[in-house]
């Protein structure tokens, strides 16, 4: 900010006797050198300008705050992009990234299908499951809810200890929207001794199926412990937790058209295309000897795709999951669309190359397109 737009703001800034002596007594006296402050009249003005230059830096860094508005802290922490406020912002305004919000009354049903505001929250038992976050593109999704229980149940982290999940609460959930999805998760963080945080991956079970304006569903019909006797479980409680809501996804991918052959472990593969958008990529390839898909896979040292490379380091995002799906393809040959789906938020532009069994694909010297 330039110093005169400074001094204009700081001219705004109005200070009456009344706010003056409040603050002032809050703040209690200013001390410099072990000294009181000169005058009154100084130290208005010293409080005028801290007034002042606090309203200059939420008018620069008003871009970041409204970012850490529209993601949740825990799935920023998560994804690796807690400092990153244009990253976060810029995946919100895209469909990516989706906070939800809002509560219901004990017992009724969270539906956030229609215009109104989202209602993603439902009490039961004495238990409250609130949907905080999705992340989604064309190909994949991650969903991120928080479960309160009412302090008529045990404490979730009672008789536990670093080794074991002894006592942590698990919900016997159901995931679903018009179509067949794969989808795992857990635990995500343990807030506290009544609150936790579960998180899931998910993706169609059909690669040539999209995520459009899905209605998803998720259904939890009851809650239990793990015990200590191997193999054994409470329950401790059953109802209806039962939330829906459109599903916010981003359309914007990267679609490098490889169109290349490649020898790796004495095979042919020829790359036909790779998509990448921040949360998954996808490899689209054939075997250019007639085998099965099995029989190739099985004689490569490390098979099918691998880790991602930005540059001189490799991306250590690829832990969410993914699939690989062998199909028939062209001339009689194994057609193979093969998913990673990220756990951190990949910078779609540092991405320079991929792996594919002990080999790197250099991606820096092909043409792409941005769809959306």
């Amino acid at each position: 900010m330039k110093p005169e737009e400074f001094r204009q703001m700081y001219d705004l800034v109005t200070l009456d006797d009344e706010a003056d002596c409040r603050i002032l007594s809050g703040i209690g006296k200013m001390k410099t050198g072990g000294k009181n402050m000169r005058n009154r009249r100084y130290q208005k003005k010293y409080v005028k300008a801290a007034v002042a230059a606090a309203v200059a830096i939420l008018a620069v860094g008003s871009g970041g705050y409204a970012a850490s508005l529209v993601w949740n802290a825990n799935v920023a922490e998560r994804f690796g992009v807690e400092d990153q406020k244009e990253i976060m912002q810029e995946l919100s305004d895209k469909g990516f990234s989706k906070k939800l919000a809002g509560e219901n009354t004990a017992g009724s049903r969270g539906d956030s299908t229609g215009d109104k505001s989202d209602v993603l929250s439902v009490t039961d038992k004495g238990i409250t499951v609130t949907l905080r976050q999705t992340l989604a593109d064309e190909n994949c999704g991650y969903i991120y809810y928080e479960v309160e229980y009412g302090e008529e149940y045990a404490p979730v982290m009672e008789g536990t200890d670093e080794r074991s999940d002894y006592g942590i609460a698990w919900p016997e959930a159901k995931l679903t929207t018009d179509r067949v999805l794969n989808y795992s998760g857990g635990i995500m963080k343990v807030i506290n001794d009544h609150k936790v945080g579960y998180e899931y991956f998910f993706s169609p079970a059909d690669h040539e199926k999209t995520f459009q304006d899905n209605v998803m569903n998720l259904k939890i019909k009851s809650f239990y412990m793990e015990t200590k006797k191997a193999g054994t479980e409470e329950r401790i409680a059953e109802g209806d937790w039962s939330l829906s809501w459109k599903l916010s996804n981003g359309n914007q991918k990267r679609v490098y058209q490889i169109d290349k052959t490649v020898k790796i472990d004495g095979m042919d593969i020829h790359f036909e295309k790779f998509e990448v958008s921040p949360l998954s990529c996808r490899v689209v390839y054939l075997a250019v000897e007639d085998k099965k898909f099995m029989e190739l896979s099985g004689k490569m040292e490390e098979p099918g795709l691998g880790m991602l490379r930005c540059g001189k380091k490799t991306f250590q995002g690829n832990g969410g999951g993914g699939y690989m799906s062998p199909t028939s393809g062209k001339n009689g040959k194994t057609y193979i669309v093969e998913q990673k789906v990220f756990d951190k938020i990949l910078d779609v532009g540092t991405l320079t190359g991929f792996y594919f069994g002990n080999k790197l694909i250099s991606l820096e010297n092909i043409e792409y397109t941005v769809e959306d």
